[in-house]
């Protein structure tokens, strides 16, 4: 698949998923669009018990994205450039100590917690997964740049 095409596709399905979200659910906008995928992708699931042809489809149409090129390449440049265009600085230095804070010692213990609580979750549901790679998760969902720097 044509990389431009693949690009349009990944901006066309999260202008759609943000729409939805700023239309009907009004969730903030990160929790709101992973909450519309995370629903689209379970109704994919029921999708694959019902008619197992479609959901061969999005199988072959998914392989064919090489996923680490297109996010590492080309969106994470977008992401970043956009976090750091609506960063105010007056009020970054204002809040030092806090984000400070929760940058190290809030990040350190939500990894833990978050890994531990993976690890033996999927445990219970008779998935093995080493520990390194459940607290690896919980390394990625845990940084708090969530906060919303703007004026």
């Amino acid at each position: 698949m044509d990389l431009f095409v693949i690009i349009a596709l990944l901006v066309i399905v999260s202008a759609a998923y943000s729409y939805l979200n700023a239309r009907f659910i009004k969730l903030p906008g990160t929790i709101g669009v992973i909450t519309i995928a995370t629903l689209f992708s379970i109704l994919i699931l029921v999708i694959d018990k019902v008619n197992p042809e479609v959901a061969a489809y999005l199988t072959v149409l998914a392989r064919n994205i090489n996923f680490t090129s297109t996010v590492l390449n080309i969106m994470l440049g977008f992401l970043l450039f956009s976090s750091s265009f609506n960063l105010n600085t007056k009020r970054l230095k204002k809040e030092m100590r806090p984000v400070f804070v929760l940058s190290t010692v809030g990040v350190i213990l939500s990894t833990a917690v978050f890994g531990f609580l993976f690890y033996y979750v999927a445990s219970l549901f008779n998935i093995h997964i080493p520990l390194v790679y459940c607290l690896l998760f919980g390394a990625l969902i845990s940084p708090t740049d969530r906060w919303q720097w703007g004026p």
